[in-house]
This record gives structure tokens, sequence and C-alpha cells, in this order.
């Protein structure tokens, strides 16, 4: 069923305005010549009017007060019966003729295209409209072609999303419906970060092992709720953000290991997994990092981590690795920030 409501929905994109979906009016309001609550009113619209739906949205969302509730929405371009175009505010319609479940993927659709432009809206739609992966191997393209998505999405909510503390917060808990295996948080301006307890149940209905494997990874990486973060397990939170490194605890080592054994496995999510290693490592070496175990800890965290034969690393890493003990061992890194020193 979804399948095919989002099917319905990408044929109403790619037929643009040859296709006239009807809108009925629910609150009496005015079709206003533009996107603008102060724009010259065309005519007023009472409630039970009828549509024609142009396939035209605004650039922005409006916020208004309709029952005693916010709404948050664009302004969508539409035609009356007379033949008269202008702007009404999208909370105002629905469409008609459509069941609950496909009137919701319509106002989806229109929130994409306004947030994030027609373009990347249908690659959104046609992501989501795939048929669900039956192996761990397709599982690993579906799930990279949503990163590539997200990604790019994550750059359109820097540049488009206000961060203005008196402005209300836009709710874009939505977006997580056509892209379920991320989650929406305010880091302050959002963004979707990997949700891995929504990997671990796509990967509970495929073939294959590796897919599960990488939703373990991001079990033990992020403990606190599963929720890709700026404070994985391997850090210890000074802030909402702020963290120093906690190597000594056991973490690096139990991600390395976890790492070398989906390695062994194979290779279908070595970037994601390569990726990962990447970040463990460059909180070791990072020269402006500071510890929070002491540096008893810290060494025998690191002797392990040289002495066992981890798949994941390089010869170069581990000469960076022994490179770095040095330096904890002379003493020329910030150790101990848990005594208070």
């Amino acid at each position: 069923m979804r399948t095919l409501i989002f099917a319905l929905l990408l044929g109403l994109v790619a037929c643009g305005s040859s296709v006239r979906t009807d809108l009925v009016v629910q609150f009496s309001t005015e079709l206003r010549e533009q996107p603008d609550a102060g724009s010259p009113v065309v005519c007023p619209l009472l409630a039970g009017a009828e549509l024609a739906d142009m396939h035209e949205t605004s650039r922005f969302f409006a916020s208004v007060s309709l029952a005693d509730s916010l709404r948050m929405e664009p302004w969508l371009r539409v035609q009356t019966a007379d033949g008269r175009p202008g702007w009404v505010f999208g909370g105002v319609v629905a469409p008609s003729g459509l069941g609950s479940v496909a009137a919701r993927q319509w106002l989806l659709e229109k929130r994409a295209q306004t947030l994030f432009g027609p373009t990347l809206s249908a690659q959104m739609w046609e992501w989501a409209g795939r048929r669900a992966p039956l192996t761990d191997t397709a599982f690993a393209g579906h799930f990279r072609a949503a990163l590539h998505l997200r990604d790019t999405m994550n750059q359109i909510l820097a540049r488009s999303v206000s961060r203005d503390a008196a402005s209300a917060a836009a709710d874009l808990t939505w977006v997580q419906e056509p892209m379920p295996y991320f989650f929406v948080q305010h880091t302050p301006a959002p963004r979707l970060f990997t949700d891995f307890r929504l990997i671990a149940r796509a990967a509970a209905g495929t073939r294959g092992e590796q897919d599960d494997q990488l939703a373990r990874i991001g079990f033990s990486a992020y403990p606190l709720d599963s929720v890709e973060s700026a404070l994985p397990a391997w850090v210890f939170p000074l802030g909402l953000e702020e963290s120093c490194s906690n190597l000594g605890a056991g973490f690096h080592l139990k991600i390395l290991e976890e790492i070398s054994a989906a390695l062994q496995t194979g290779d279908l999510f070595r970037p994601e997994l390569l990726r990962w290693k990447d970040q463990v490592l460059a909180d070791i070496l990072d020269d402006s990092r500071t510890y929070w175990q002491p540096k008893g800890k810290i060494l025998a965290e690191l002797d392990q981590i040289v002495a066992t034969q981890l798949g994941c690393l390089s010869d170069r890493d581990r000469l960076a690795l022994e490179a770095r003990r040095g330096m904890f061992k002379a003493g020329r890194v910030r150790m101990d920030l848990r005594s208070g020193k």
C-alpha cells in the first residue's frame, strides 16, 4: 500500500500542472496574490470551497494560528473554480477524494517540496517508494542511497532553517516518515542522524549478517539511545556537544574489535566501518584533545590496541598509535581531567 501511495505522488510530481488535484477549503480564508498574509486579497474563500492545485509551493513555511493551534505549512498556488489564480495557506486546505493515509502523503510532499526543492523532494519520494531490501547486499545500496540524500538534506537544513531563538522551532519530525532510517535532532539547527534501532529493524528482515553487524556496532557506538550523535561511547561528555576523550575506559578497543570482526565477515559496509575507525583513531591522535582518564589507564588501553591484531588497523595506524603512546608516557598530553586538576 505504501509503495502504491508513493507511486501516486511521484506521478503527480512528474505530470506537474497537467494533473489537477482537487482541494477543499477547511477554514474560511482569503486567496492572496502572493504567498504572504499581507499580500492583496484576490477573493474570500469560504469553508467548503473547491480549488485546483497548481502544484507549486512557497519557498518557506508560514506560521498561522488555526483553531487554537499553531500550524506551520507552506503556501500553495491554487486556482478557483472560476479560474482565478492565487495563493492560499496550506494549513487551511486538504485534498478531496483521498483517504487519510494518501492525504497525509500529499501534505508531506508539499512540505518536502518547500523545504528541499522539487528535485531533491522527488528523489526522496523515489527512494521512499522502493521495495524493502531482502538481502544485506541490497540493504547496503539502499542505505547508502539514503545517506547520500540525508547529507544533502542536512546541508539544506543548515542553510535554510532559522536558528533565531525568538522564533518558533520548526517541527521537522515529519521528515522521518519518508526517511525512516533517520531521527531529527536540533543541534541547535535540525539535522538528520542515523537511528540504529531502525537499521536493526530493517536488517532483521534481510538475508545475510553484515547489515546486522552494522546495527550492533551502532548500538555499541551510541549506547544511550542508539542514535548517531557528536557524543559516541568513546568520549566523555562535558556538555551537550562538548567532550573530552575517554581513552582508558575500554570503549576505543571494543569498537575497533567489533569493526575488525565485521570486516572479516565481508566488505559490504567497509566505507562506513572505516569511517568509524577513523573517528576512533582521531579521538586518540588529535593533538588538541584532552583526556578524562589517568595516564595509567590510557597507556594500558593503548598497549592493548597496539598488541591486539586488529584487522581494521593499517601499519600506518599502528605507527601513529605508538608515537602517540610516547607522548602520553612523556606527559605531553593533558590527562586525568576527572581528578579536577
